[in-house]
């Protein structure tokens, strides 16, 4: 609902994107990080489930 609204207002469109600059890191980088870091989470969470169901057969 949210996203609808920020693409069809123009004032809400100024602030998500905002310049790239030196000391403002490059929106893609910053989304790509953090898509990266989800991917670790997620990847984490199946070994710590495959060390769990390794435990419990011995």
């Amino acid at each position: 609902m949210s996203l609808r609204r920020r693409r069809l207002d123009p004032s809400f469109d100024a602030p998500a994107q905002p310049p790239i600059s030196e000391s403002q890191p490059d929106p893609g980088m910053h989304s790509m990080t953090s898509h990266s870091e989800i991917y670790v989470r997620k990847s984490v969470r199946v070994l710590a489930a495959i060390q769990l169901q390794a435990s419990n057969s011995d």
